[in-house]
């Protein structure tokens, strides 16, 4: 048996007392898990929303009429120095211009059949939402009155595409003017001859 004992130790089983733990010390333990498994599963910022299905057309118009067009004219008129370039250029910037108002009054029309569909949905339910939607509506139409407005006033280079065609056409002008002295100077002197 001795050898037994070696191989298998000796079997002496002892009774495991339960362990006391207080209440206090559980609470705290289960307080400390809960925030190390909420810390790993659950995201406490907000998801950030994607628009890149559709850019802003509001801004992009601004853009437009924002943008230096007399760098580009400069350029134009330096190279081409002719007065059939600067009304093909200039008619560009306004098909451009048109191009652009078509999209955002596109844009606002759909905004508009979305809104009165809402406004259908809710007209004899809440009286406050569908008053709000009715003002939307109303605001997008005026907006739309005024951007057709501005396609119309395009044609004369009047409205709001007034300060891009002058802008090009003031470049157009020095960059020819340049042009024609540079050419001058250089047929004067004989330096180029």
């Amino acid at each position: 048996m001795n050898w037994l004992s070696k191989i298998w130790g000796k079997f002496n089983p002892k009774i495991s007392e339960p362990a006391i733990h207080s209440p206090v010390e559980e609470t705290a333990s289960v307080g400390e898990q809960s925030d190390i498994l909420k810390d790993l599963f659950v995201d406490q910022v907000p998801p950030q929303q994607q628009n890149d299905s559709e850019p802003n057309l509001d801004s992009i118009l601004k853009q437009f009429l924002d943008k230096d067009y007399s760098p580009k004219g400069f350029n134009d008129g330096y190279r081409t120095y002719s007065a059939e370039n600067l009304e093909n250029n200039m008619r560009k910037i306004k098909a451009e211009f048109r191009y652009m108002i078509d999209m955002v009054i596109d844009k606002n029309n759909k905004e508009i059949y979305s809104l009165e569909i809402q406004f259908i949905a809710t007209e004899g339910i809440d009286e406050r939402t569908s008053k709000q939607l009715q003002r939307r509506i109303e605001e997008l139409q005026k907006r739309i009155k005024e951007l057709e407005r501005q396609k119309e006033l395009s044609v004369d280079d009047e409205g709001l595409v007034m300060f891009p065609i002058h802008n090009y056409r003031e470049g157009f002008v020095r960059g020819i003017q340049i042009y024609h002295e540079q050419k001058f100077f250089a047929s004067s002197t004989g330096l180029f001859n």
